[in-house]
């Protein structure tokens, strides 16, 4: 990340607009997703890129499908524009029965899926939710940002669906959370028009721009490519892990974190490890479950750390 942000400092004289750069980014990721550059749009984070989304592309007081739990950020701006979240809750196993949200999508005029989802991890059945978007009327909105620590991504499908919006960030894969970089594939049609007619002039700063081009090049890909494969090693570490214990269950997980349940010990559990250092997000109630934990996967030290420290809580 050092590299990046050092190009964009050689490349960027801030005294100027970021004439064109948005279109050289849209490229750069295009290449790196397998679609078109047409089929790209940029923006200032995906939570930018989601919010005009919802509020342009998504009609007014529309009933929109989504899971309980799904993106808190995009729940409140349901609320915000007046739309209607119809919820297809998650079982107690951190699963969704994809028959009840096949079924429940009769009734919305928009999906919104987070797949992996968060904070469950959960990443839905490739063939089924293909189906469900290839059957759906209106628009679906997948929400791809752990994509990176997953089995598989459908950027690619949005080439030719012509009611799909794939919405990617580079925050979680390529560590550059503090530059707000989003994107999005969606057919040529629906991305010119959110180009043109949606999105802001300069959605993003010449030197995210620059620092996120340099960042998508072969070695950088490819350190990402890295570290997310040692993640993914250390995520499946952690499950075994805090699942060896009789009074912990966490969950199999497609993304950068692990949920966990520790039952009515959990608030003491997440007040042990804070004395320690040791920082889990208090999440509770989850998917029918009420002493859920969230684990962001870290280094092998800080995860051996953590298992160490609830070896010693659980006895």
């Amino acid at each position: 990340m050092g590299a990046a942000i050092a190009a964009a400092r050689r490349a960027v004289d801030v005294r100027e607009y970021p004439d064109g750069g948005a279109g050289r980014l849209a490229g750069a990721i295009a290449r790196h997703i397998g679609v078109p550059p047409r089929c790209v749009v940029v923006g200032s984070g995906s939570d930018q890129i989601l919010d005009l989304a919802v509020s342009h592309l998504v009609p007014r007081r529309a009933r929109v499908l989504v899971t309980d739990p799904t993106f808190s950020f995009l729940e409140a701006r349901l609320a915000l524009h007046g739309m209607a979240a119809r919820r297809v809750p998650f079982g107690r196993d951190m699963t969704v029965d994809m028959g009840a949200l096949e079924e429940a999508a009769r009734g919305a005029d928009a999906i919104y899926i987070d797949s992996p989802n968060n904070p469950t991890g959960f990443q839905f059945p490739e063939r089924r939710l293909r189906r469900l978007i290839r059957s759906f009327d209106g628009l679906v909105i997948i929400d791809e940002a752990y994509a990176a620590f997953a089995r598989y991504s459908l950027a690619t499908m949005a080439r030719s669906q012509e009611n799909l919006a794939v919405v990617g960030t580079l925050s979680k894969s390529f560590g550059l959370a503090g530059l707000r970089v989003g994107y999005a594939a969606m057919p040529p049609a629906m991305a010119g028009a959110f180009a043109s007619a949606v999105q802001y002039p300069y959605p993003i700063s010449s030197v995210s721009i620059e620092a996120a081009i340099a960042s998508l090049r072969e070695g950088g890909v490819a350190a990402m490519r890295e570290a997310a494969a040692a993640v993914t090693a250390e995520r499946e570490r952690l499950v075994r892990g805090l699942s060896a214990h009789a009074n912990i269950e966490a969950f199999p997980s497609q993304a950068n974190f692990v949920l966990f349940d520790a039952g009515d010990s959990h608030r003491q559990v997440h007040r042990a490890l804070a004395e320690q250092g040791i920082s889990v997000r208090l999440l509770g109630r989850v998917g029918g479950r009420t002493g859920c934990l969230r684990a962001t996967v870290g280094t092998r030290e800080q995860n051996s750390r953590l298992l160490m420290a609830i070896g010693d809580l659980m006895g």
